[in-house]
């Protein structure tokens, strides 16, 4: 019955998996393949070997007997030496009676086949013998055959004994090869898990790091000397992105804050009907989400390295100060906010990063839920410190997921611009936002350095 190939088989087979996994498991595979086609062609040719020593064999007994058979003086019997005739040997005269020898017992019904003959014949007994037969005339004009036989088992001994070593030796083969493959690909793989255990622990901040692996001696180091030019390039542009974001945020700063004093003065008038100022309550929180997503772009144009790990910074007083924010969305919406958090925990992240990278989160939360929303913290296996916000509302759909981290994603209110800066923000600091797949209530997951 057919069976498919373990997983792990297939993914080799159709490319993935790491490189030093796919070069050991082919050079396996092909040197396990040439192993058994050379095998195959060895025991072949040593059945063709046996078969053609068997012949000879039997070729040169036959023509003994033959050399020393003779005829009596009256041509009428003929006799062969007894030394001459050897276990299976029988020689026939010309009406197929014995005239001197014996059948073994095993293959009596094959001599008799081939005892009156006019041509050499070669009977084939399954793999136990051969029994050949050879039609003769003495010098006085006598005719008959000579049959012999001969056991194939020694031979088959020896081809038994010749498959044997082969697979020793073809065990002994494909064990070194893939050995030898493991030990240099690892040695040449090595500065591309050096590469790759450094770019795991690069993030936006660290534009400065390199690969390093100085003067191209070969592929993988020219590799690295290239991929440095390219991070070179990158974190140019990504430079200029973050001036061009600051600059920009600034430049909207100054007549934001004018929109904003002159709202704040209207508002204190007190000849303004219901509807108006009811407007004006409406922009006026417009501006405050636009001067915080404003602050938020200038924190993260100014978010590197030498700020992103700094002193620790309390979780408590981080979540305190997102929940500020949403707490009148939260109180408006009647929303139940419970809260789980260890007094100890702390961020190795500047507090106001921290703030905001969590108060999208908190007040996407706010405004999605049905009744409630909870805030938990703890510490990860990496010694990072989790928050996850956990709300009761409908849930992010299974074709957005991927998207909601996307700047201009939203699901209603705003920009769409809160969950692409908390994500942005967070993996600058060294962490990351992630959704949690997971069916239920929707949860997002903050972590930051602990």
């Amino acid at each position: 019955m057919w069976r498919p190939l373990p997983r792990s088989v297939r993914e080799v087979l159709n490319g993935r998996g790491s490189l030093r996994t796919q070069l050991i498991a082919l050079t396996c595979l092909s040197s396990t393949i040439a192993v058994v086609v050379l095998g195959v062609l060895v025991q072949l040719l040593l059945g063709r070997a046996t078969d053609t020593a068997v012949s000879k064999v039997m070729t040169d007994r036959a023509a003994s007997v033959v050399a020393s058979a003779q005829a009596n003086s009256k041509g009428t019997r003929i006799s062969v030496p007894q030394s001459r005739l050897e276990a299976g040997v029988a020689v026939y005269g010309a009406d197929g009676s014995i005239r001197a020898g014996a059948a073994p017992d095993a293959l009596a019904d094959q001599y008799d086949r081939v005892r009156v003959t006019t041509r050499a014949k070669t009977l084939r007994v399954g793999d136990y013998a051969r029994v050949y037969a050879l039609p003769f005339m003495t010098k006085a004009g006598q005719q008959g055959t000579v049959v012999v036989s001969e056991q194939r088992a020694p031979y088959a001994t020896a081809a038994t004994y010749a498959l044997a070593v082969t697979i020793g030796a073809g065990i002994l083969l494909v064990s070194a090869a893939t050995g030898l493959v493991a030990f240099a690909s690892r040695r040449a793989l090595r500065p591309v898990s050096a590469m790759a255990a450094t770019a795991e622990e690069w993030s936006e901040h660290d534009l400065g790091r390199r690969f390093a692996l100085g003067e191209p001696g070969n592929e993988i180091t020219s590799l690295g000397r290239t991929l440095d030019g390219l991070l070179d390039k990158v974190a140019q542009t990504i430079r200029s992105e973050q001036r061009l974001t600051s600059e920009l945020a600034h430049e909207l700063r100054t007549p934001l804050a004018a929109i904003q004093g002159n709202i704040d003065l209207l508002r204190l008038r007190n000849d303004l009907d219901r509807g108006m100022r009811d407007d004006l309550d409406e922009v006026h929180a417009a501006c405050l989400r636009m001067s915080q997503t404003i602050s938020g772009l200038i924190d993260l144009a100014r978010a590197t390295s030498s700020v992103a790990h700094g002193t620790s910074h309390s979780v408590s007083l981080v979540v305190d100060d997102a929940l500020r924010d949403a707490t009148a969305t939260a109180e408006a919406r009647d929303i139940a906010v419970g809260r789980d958090i260890a007094p100890d925990l702390t961020w190795e992240v500047p507090h106001d990063l921290a703030v905001r990278a969590l108060t999208p989160l908190v007040t996407n939360a706010a405004r999605m839920a049905r009744t409630q929303m909870r805030l938990t913290a703890g510490r990860r296996p990496d010694g990072s410190i989790g928050l996850t916000v956990e709300d009761d509302g409908p849930g992010v759909e299974e074709s957005r997921r991927d998207l909601i981290f996307s700047p201009g994603e939203t699901s209603g209110g705003g920009a769409g611009l809160g969950l692409a800066l908390s994500r942005r923000i967070a993996r600058v600091s060294g962490g990351d936002v992630t959704l949690d797949p997971s069916p239920g209530p929707t949860r997002f997951l903050l972590h930051l350095p602990g």
